[in-house]
């Protein structure tokens, strides 16, 4: 039998899971001890580590707070291996983004916002990136 790809969306909850995972090792904490520490079951880590569940919220915060890293970076570390995955040749990949913008696009994908409800700018960057034509959102005044 032929396994199909996974959809998009849960495709970034494995690029999620396996992240937190491997985090999670290289610090060498346990999943016994975060679901001790915040009264969760292991079953329910193990499904978000394996990208079977997408972690919450709450889920991610545990896991930034055991982690001691800010949600936000987990997160637009996250976007960029993702689309690494997706489209190895977005362009958002080649452009040097500012903490900001890449804490909001890590933000949107977590949240399944599509990228047409994202900022101008971050549009504007893309195709600068991929050579595209830029096209400015306001008109030239006429003299």
């Amino acid at each position: 039998m032929t396994r199909r790809r996974p959809a998009r969306r849960a495709l970034y909850h494995v690029v999620l899971g396996a992240h937190l995972r491997k985090l999670r090792e290289r610090q060498g904490v346990s999943i016994a001890r975060i679901a001790e520490h915040f009264d969760v079951s292991q079953a329910l880590l193990i499904k978000i580590e394996n990208g079977r569940r997408g972690p919450s919220p709450a889920s991610l915060a545990m896991y930034c707070e055991v982690l001691g890293l800010p949600m936000l970076d987990l997160l637009a570390d996250v976007a960029e291996l993702h689309r690494e995955m997706v489209d190895p040749f977005d362009p958002l990949l080649r452009t040097a983004l500012t903490p900001d913008m890449r804490a909001l696009d890590g933000l949107a994908l977590y949240a399944g916002i599509p990228r047409r409800h994202m900022p101008q700018a971050l549009h504007r960057r893309s195709r600068t990136a991929s050579g595209g034509r830029h096209t400015p959102t306001t008109s030239p005044r006429n003299p």
